[in-house]
């Protein structure tokens, strides 16, 4: 072997083993550092993946859950098949340890139908370097939920990858922000068409609307928000003849207890013939059925109930039965003496079931 094919040799060794330890101490970093493509799939799984271009239809992007490609920093990535749920927590271009900013990608959506829930600070950390420092490329038919602490937390760019196509991204307690003009909009919907948009879009938590002191219909009755859990049942749009008022209302995708009946809640209600109150009402307010002359047939739980206001009684039908229902005769019997103070007539009949 002669000497320049020695050399040749050597050459050839030592760049190898630079290029081998390069890649394994700077192109995959710490645990929590992504310089090469990684994907996670279906099974939780996670490998390095190459020559995927996620602005093109590959067929493997199909069978991703998410995809990190380049400078992409991240704390962790939880794939839940049963729920099709992957949490990204804190996936951004920061890394914390050198404060490095990097370029990355990071793509999710190709697994139809999963949600994809955002945590801490995530998306670009500083606004310094927003421009091309991290895009974030969504396919059809996926969910987002913003959990993040930072003002401006996820970026689209749908310049590369064709995303007018991408009409289905749900939004789960989340508002889109767009800029247009210099200005930033949100985009008042629940499913964002991205063909709308057209550079870079953020994700934020939904704040809790204060909707405490406003009526609320739910199922044509009407109820009154009184605090962050409660509502009092304030009357109804049904012409029904029997009425059984629930324990509970959801407002909001938030669940109330109905624990009062409003003043002139049902008055005058002469369809009103049966009414089942709930165990959750401690408080039945003035002149709540008052008029309501059809209404025979009253259905209280007692074990709950405190305070029944006067004139509430006045007008319902003179011969009505009123059923309550009491763990005890003694507690029965408090409940029927209140009750008799609340009404205009002697006729009323009073059933005890005991529970």
């Amino acid at each position: 072997m002669d000497k320049r094919r020695t050399d040749f040799i050597r050459r050839s060794v030592l760049i190898a083993a630079i290029s081998f330890f390069y890649v394994l101490f700077f192109g995959k970093g710490m645990n929590a550092y992504a310089y090469y493509s990684i994907a996670w799939f279906e099974d939780g799984s996670s490998r390095e993946v190459e020559n995927l271009n996620i602005g093109t239809t590959d067929p493997i992007i199909n069978d991703i859950v998410v995809l990190l490609q380049e400078d992409v920093y991240y704390e962790s990535i939880t794939i839940d098949k049963a729920n099709k749920t992957a949490i990204l927590k804190n996936v951004n271009n920061k890394n914390t340890a050198s404060g490095d900013m990097g370029m990355g990608f990071v793509n999710i959506g190709g697994a139809k139908g999963w949600t994809y829930i955002f945590e801490g600070e995530c998306g670009i950390i500083e606004k310094e370097s927003f421009s091309g420092s991290f895009r974030l490329f969504v396919h059809n038919d996926c969910s987002i939920k913003a959990n993040v602490s930072t003002e401006l937390n996820i970026c689209i760019d749908n310049n590369m990858t064709g995303l007018d196509k991408c009409h289905n991204v749900r939004l789960i307690d989340t508002v889109a922000y767009v800029k247009l003009f210099g200005q930033e909009t949100a985009i008042l919907s629940d499913v964002l068409d991205l063909s709308l948009c057209n550079h870079y879009i953020s994700f934020r938590p939904k704040k809790d609307e204060n909707i405490e002191g406003t009526e609320q219909i739910v199922d044509n009755n009407i109820y009154r928000v009184e605090s962050n859990d409660k509502v009092t049942f304030i009357g109804t749009k049904s012409n029904a003849s029997s009425l059984k008022i629930p324990q509970t209302v959801t407002i909001k995708d938030k669940t109330y207890t109905v624990t009062a009946i409003g003043k002139d809640a049902l008055g005058d209600n002469t369809k009103l013939k049966k009414l089942v109150i709930p165990s959750s009402v401690t408080r039945i307010y003035k002149c709540a059925f008052d008029g309501c002359k059809n209404l025979k047939n009253i259905t209280i739980d007692g074990n709950t109930l405190k305070t029944v206001d006067k004139y509430a009684l006045y007008g319902i039908n003179k011969k009505a039965t009123i059923t309550i229902k009491a763990k005890t005769k003694k507690r029965y019997n408090t409940i029927v003496k209140m009750l008799k103070n609340r009404t205009d007539s002697k006729k009323i009949k009073y059933k005890w079931v005991k529970g």
